[in-house]
């Protein structure tokens, strides 16, 4: 079972994807979701270091976020 963060993280996910790309049809949509909540997912362990740390860093550039 997803915790609530996860379930957070995914609700926004196709939040931003519903407002981006409002008329996408399935596929394109799936692959923005899959897109941003890997970011999301990404930009949270990245916070959970502290944001601005050198791990921080570390793990947005090998995972190729900004």
């Amino acid at each position: 079972m997803m915790n609530e963060k996860i379930k957070e993280l995914s609700k926004q996910a196709s939040d931003w994807v519903d407002e981006t790309y409002p008329h996408s049809g399935y596929h394109p949509w799936q692959n923005h979701y899959r897109t941003k909540f890997a970011e999301l997912i990404v930009q949270e362990c990245a916070n959970i270091c502290g944001g601005g740390s050198l791990d921080a860093k570390f793990i947005k550039e090998h995972f190729g976020v900004e």
